[in-house]
């Protein structure tokens, strides 16, 4: 029966790693059960532990309720989902976390917005309260590569980071426009070229005969 894309949870890398790979694992099993409909919370705690694979079914063997006391309304689903994210959920060490938040910079042929996605998920780990959106900022303007494109976020003063990646995107998408449309078009291949030259030596030849004898 396939998985509905839903691949097991990969335990691979540092804590804070992992604890992100959770998050977003348990958002993705989210949106399944609710297209599926499924609402009664074993079948919901079945699905979970199934999907996820063996390595978090073993874990969750051993797993106790980190609840004090259970909550009114609590039921399997809800008890499986607090053990797992007391399971996975990682005391940051902050100064580190921040500074690979500031070591991140756009990769090769990376949009703005794909490079915003990787910010923000490590800006998660680092504790920046109400800050968080100066600090995204700050490292898209601080870490592009395009000097023009810089140069153009720096003349606004105090620009916002929706008003950054406004420009950002309007910027490259000029750059793929422009450069769509100088580009030369393409040369004639080889057989065409050398159709041409056989056209041109026939032609060439034909003036060269003699109308007496055909020589």
């Amino acid at each position: 029966m396939p998985n509905k894309g839903l691949s097991p949870m990969d335990l691979s890398g540092s804590a804070s790693q992992v604890a992100e790979k959770w998050r977003k694992w348990k958002r993705a099993f989210e949106y399944y059960v609710e297209g599926e409909g499924i609402a009664i919370a074993r079948e919901r705690t079945s699905q979970l532990l199934h999907f996820a694979g063996m390595e978090v079914q073993d874990i969750f063997e051993d797993l106790q309720d980190p609840g004090p006391i259970p909550e009114s309304g609590d039921n399997a689903f809800k008890i499986a989902i607090r053990k797992l994210d007391s399971y996975f959920r990682v005391k940051e060490n902050i100064p580190y976390e921040r500074h690979v938040f500031r070591q991140l910079a756009p990769k090769e042929e990376e949009t703005s917005d794909q490079f915003m996605v990787r910010l923000r998920n490590q800006g998660r780990h680092c504790d920046f309260g109400t800050s968080l959106k100066d600090n995204l900022r700050d490292q898209l303007i601080e870490k592009l590569t395009d000097f023009e494109l810089k140069r153009k976020l720096l003349e606004q003063r105090n620009i916002t980071l929706e008003e950054a990646l406004d420009k950002a995107r309007a910027w490259e998408a000029a750059g793929r426009q422009t450069s769509n449309m100088t580009t030369s078009p393409p040369l004639a291949d080889g057989n065409s070229i050398n159709v041409v030259k056989e056209r041109q030596r026939m032609t060439n030849d034909e003036r060269r005969k003699c109308y007496n004898c055909g020589r």
